[in-house]
């Protein structure tokens, strides 16, 4: 049997996911009560509230969830990440966003319309999430869901 990445929603493990890094939580406490954090999972901070990173023990993080800068080698995740790295990419989360757009309001003549569009909210779920990351920042892109 595998290693499953302890992350919420997460499905990855080492079996299925060959090109996928698996990570240790860490044996510092303060880092380690981080990356419990990220996992979101009521069995894990219990876990570790009794007897801290060791109740933990053998489970793992995949390479998905760590911006390449908290790699050694951006482009190796297998190189390691670098010390204090947390994860913070949670790219398995079933989201939903409250988005505003402008409604496009038809005009009745041929005259230019004096009226601005007006803004609508509606929720939209988050299909996609992409993160790019650039030289010195973490861009986060969504692609929400086609309302029709």
């Amino acid at each position: 049997m595998g290693r499953n990445c302890s992350a919420k929603n997460c499905q990855k493990n080492d079996a299925r996911n060959v090109n996928t890094s698996f990570f240790k939580f860490p044996d510092d406490v303060t880092l380690c009560a981080k990356w419990i954090e990220f996992c979101a999972s009521p069995q894990l901070t219990a876990a570790f509230q009794a007897s801290g990173p060791y109740g933990i023990r053998g489970r793992k993080i995949c390479s998905d969830h760590f911006t390449r800068d908290s790699f050694r080698a951006p482009l190796n995740t297998h190189q390691g990440l670098k010390y204090g790295a947390v994860p913070r990419l949670n790219t398995n989360a079933e989201e939903y966003l409250d988005v505003e757009y402008l409604e496009d309001s038809e005009p009745t003549d041929v005259t230019p319309a004096v009226d601005t569009p007006m803004t609508k909210s509606k929720r939209k779920k988050v299909e996609k999430r992409y993160y790019v990351q650039g030289r010195h920042d973490l861009f986060e892109v969504l692609i929400l869901e086609d309302p029709q």
